[in-house]
């Protein structure tokens, strides 16, 4: 799928919570398109390095969506917290553990090109 396409399913199906949800589901979205982007042109130009930092931030944007879930469940399993209550907290929560987690691999690739996370040398 395009940019242009992820951008227009996020106008079209807006995410819940409100004006401030999506808002900053649409800020998510530009910003992994802009590393993806980025990733795109780097590769074109063969910097290797710039291509790899750009897909891992790219990829830990996309995949907070999951990681907040992971937030919403347990604040429904811990304090029976209904889902709209805890959506925006746990959707903060998602991309600030997953940038977190992305930013310490691209500053410590000894963590991951160690075979720590099954990847060989």
């Amino acid at each position: 799928m395009s940019g242009i396409g992820v951008l227009w399913m996020v106008v079209v199906f807006p995410a819940v919570g409100g004006l401030l949800t999506q808002v900053v589901t649409f800020v998510i979205v530009g910003g992994m398109l802009g590393f993806m982007a980025h990733a795109w042109r780097a590769i074109r130009a063969r910097r290797l390095a710039a291509h790899r930092a750009a897909i891992i931030r790219a990829y830990a944007l996309a995949l907070s969506v999951s990681t907040a879930r992971i937030f919403i469940d347990l604040a429904a399993w811990l304090w029976s917290t209904p889902f709209l209550d805890s959506f925006v907290i746990a959707s903060a929560l998602g991309v600030g553990v997953n940038v977190a987690v992305a930013e310490v691999i691209l500053r410590r690739p000894s963590l991951w090109l160690s075979g720590a996370c099954g990847v060989r040398k």
